[in-house]
């Protein structure tokens, strides 16, 4: 087990600065540098790679060479996810739900962890450990911006990470709810991108920030 000794990432303004969460999954390792290189541009600084191919945690290790990346890990279903996604880089690490195993072992990694939830008896789960920046996923299929109207006033500790359905058109409606930390998804690269196409990519993802309003981008979490 390896315990992470990289600078610890504790808010979201810290590895989220835009208050953006890519989440990739990678299909080609080819496509990793030019990735990289349109988040950092864009000054995203972070993404997240879910554990959904085979050659994702070769991809995270390489995302986690470059030094201007906060790299995190998605899809984490079990201990042993977390494990193997320390060791090669993750710094946080998101779940699809809670399991309380896997918070108590990211506590023990020192990794930061965003538990997933779906439910008001899932998110109690996570507030009684200590978990209040939470994943809300699958966002768009759960209601969306309503559910989370529901929900905020009972939970109003907790901020959440709509993650599901997110896109272009949607993005400020998120991010200008009060109990919205962040986003996450991968619309900036959906469509016919060709992710072999460095200056594509870059101009995507370029995009893809200018599409939020600058008082969403900037506003304080």
């Amino acid at each position: 087990m390896t315990i992470n000794t990289r600078v610890p990432v504790r808010s979201i303004n810290q590895f989220a600065p835009l208050r953006i969460i890519p989440v990739l999954t990678i299909k080609s390792l080819a496509h990793v540098d030019a990735i990289a290189d349109a988040v950092i541009k864009s000054g995203i600084n972070n993404i997240e790679v879910t554990l959904r191919t085979d050659i994702s945690l070769q991809a995270l290790k390489k995302f986690a060479s470059y030094s201007e990346l906060v790299v995190g890990v998605g899809s984490v279903k079990n201990k042993e996810d977390l494990e193997r996604a320390v060791d090669v880089g993750a710094v946080f690490a998101v779940s699809p739900g809670y399991m309380q195993e896997i918070g108590k072992l990211a506590q023990d990694l020192n990794v930061l962890y965003l538990p997933g939830v779906a439910t008001s008896t899932e998110i109690m789960c996570a507030l009684s450990d200590g978990y209040n920046l939470l994943k809300f996923f699958p966002a768009e299929q759960l209601g969306g911006i309503s559910t989370l109207n529901a929900l905020s006033p009972v939970f109003p500790n907790v901020k959440f990470i709509p993650t599901g359905g997110i896109n272009g058109k949607n993005v400020n409606d998120y991010l200008a709810k009060p109990c919205v930390a962040a986003v996450g998804g991968s619309w900036m690269f959906g469509g016919d991108l060709d992710l072999n196409n460095a200056t594509a990519v870059e101009q995507a993802v370029i995009k893809a920030v200018e599409q939020v309003s600058p008082v969403n981008l900037l506003e304080e979490t």
